[in-house]
């Protein structure tokens, strides 16, 4: 893979690259010898000393910015703040494309607080302890409004000054989405407003979840007739999209495979054992269950992600999320609220 070569090229001169011998990887079967899978916390004896201000550790120069994630923060680069613009583009032009209206003219809306990141290029969606980077092209930031910072995993602060805005687009985790939905329409209700879905309120929106649900095929977002357009797009490690809803019609995910990050798929249970096979995004078979490791442009090497995937039809290469890691179940909707 390209990839894993433009990615190897910059590693070999790391103290990563030295431990592991990566000045004489080529190839994928090489760098599976070389490197092993690991969880991202057997990672950390090269991510502290990055974090400690050590140049050259998982990647050439110093960190940029660490990311939280579940036990720990994870390494995110200049090379992978790029990567994160030009993936973040991916997710958005299927969703541009199929907008009833131009975007432009309306309001997009992030569930959660932005995050300063070097030239306030990424966008960090739905708050909590675990956001999500996602770019918004240029043309729209400057259309973009958010919410304040989410408690307990929910976003459901400032729905007043949302009423009276004509809101194109919603951003968010899709557990969040369902939250912020129920607490703006109830406020709508007090104040004595007619409308029973978001459809009511924003004709014209389109949503974006930035992670997958898994509780259900279809989310939905309140009770209305009609209901908005709602597409996926996956993080994993935080640090970018990496695959994308391209179709409503088909509920897969397309893998974003160009944009610096390597994917591995290891049949489900042999992640953990003496001799897992590791393959290549062209190697995948028909309804098989594969952990997903990626290397990264962020010093992530054969990093187990917690995802568990599925592709339904290769010859697509889109995939469906079956498992997601334990960490990133945090904040999901009460029951009380999903029904």
């Amino acid at each position: 893979s390209w990839t894993l070569a433009r990615i190897l090229e910059r590693a070999r001169r790391t103290r990563f690259g030295r431990d592991h011998g990566l000045e004489k990887v080529r190839t994928h079967a090489a760098f599976r010898r070389a490197v092993p899978l690991r969880h991202p916390h057997a990672l950390d004896p090269w991510w502290i000393r990055a974090r400690q201000g050590e140049k050259d550790v998982v990647w050439p120069g110093h960190v940029a910015r660490w990311v939280p994630l579940g036990r720990g923060p994870v390494p995110l680069t200049a090379a992978g703040l790029r990567s994160a613009r030009a993936s973040g583009w991916d997710a958005f032009v299927p969703l541009l494309a199929d907008l009833r209206r131009d975007a432009s003219e309306g309001c997009i809306l992030l569930l959660g607080s932005t995050h300063p990141l070097p030239r306030r290029a990424v966008l960090w969606t739905s708050g909590g302890s675990r956001p999500s980077t996602l770019q918004l092209p240029a043309g729209l930031a400057r259309r973009a409004r958010t919410t304040s910072s989410a408690r307990d995993g929910g976003d459901v602060h400032g729905v007043r000054s949302c009423i009276g805005r004509d809101v194109r687009v919603l951003l968010g985790k899709p557990a969040h989405v369902d939250r912020f939905a129920a607490d703006l329409l109830a406020h709508g209700r007090r104040l004595g407003l007619g409308h029973r879905s978001l459809t009511d309120l924003w004709p014209d929106l389109e949503i974006l979840d930035v992670g997958p649900d898994l509780r259900r095929a279809a989310p939905r977002v309140d009770g209305g007739a009609r209901q908005p357009n709602r597409r996926q797009v996956l993080s994993v490690l935080e640090v970018g999209a990496v695959a994308m809803q391209d179709r409503l019609d088909d509920l897969g995910l397309l893998p974003i495979p160009d944009r610096g990050v390597f994917f591995e798929f290891i049949p489900y249970g042999e992640e953990e054992g003496p001799e897992p096979r590791r393959l290549g995004l062209h190697e995948v078979e028909p309804d098989t269950d594969y952990a997903v490791a990626v290397t990264t442009n962020n010093g992530a090497y054969a990093c187990l992600t917690g995802y568990v995937v599925r592709f339904p039809d290769v010859r697509s290469r889109r995939l469906v999320v079956v498992e997601r890691p334990v960490e990133s179940r945090r904040g999901d909707l009460p029951a009380a609220l999903s029904a």
